[in-house]
């Protein structure tokens, strides 16, 4: 998923959850953006539906992006009590299998899921040092600007 609504060039997070930090590395029409803050918590709504992902029962929550100005249906199985999920979404009571984006017009959903007791290990992204950070307020401010100037162009937005 990209916030800006189309395809990034380049899109890496980095999440450390022992020490709260999250870094982006988002290159999208010829911009890197680099947001390195700790990570935002997300105000989730559960609700009582449920459904099956990848073989595991879901329960459903939702969220309102108030950047993209829609809101955003994450699907988490109960069998699986970690807090993550794809991309940017995270801090529900399970680990989320399915995102649903745009009223359903866009859905991140796991096909399969497999266990290892082996660790892994993932590196923070690098980029050059002298690349300027951001904190996720001053990303989110860039993106609901960006996104204000397209709907003042002709045609509108781009999705």
């Amino acid at each position: 998923m990209d916030r800006w609504g189309g395809a990034a060039e380049e899109h890496t997070i980095y999440s450390n959850k022992d020490k709260n930090k999250v870094c982006y590395v988002i290159r999208q029409m010829g911009k890197l953006s680099i947001v390195d803050d700790r990570i935002p918590k997300m105000k989730w709504k559960v609700t009582n539906a449920m459904k099956e992902v990848a073989g595991h029962i879901c329960m459903s929550a939702t969220y309102n992006d108030t950047i993209m100005g829609q809101e955003i249906t994450a699907w988490f199985a109960l069998d699986m009590p970690i807090p993550y999920g794809p991309d940017v979404y995270h801090g529900l009571p399970g680990m989320i299998l399915q995102i649903d984006l745009y009223g359903g017009g866009q859905i991140y959903a796991a096909k399969t899921i497999t266990m290892s007791d082996t660790p892994v290990k993932i590196d923070k992204p690098k980029y050059k040092k002298k690349t300027k950070t951001m904190t996720v307020a001053e990303y989110n401010a860039q993106v609901y600007k960006f996104m204000q100037d397209m709907k003042k162009r002709p045609g509108g937005m781009m999705f």
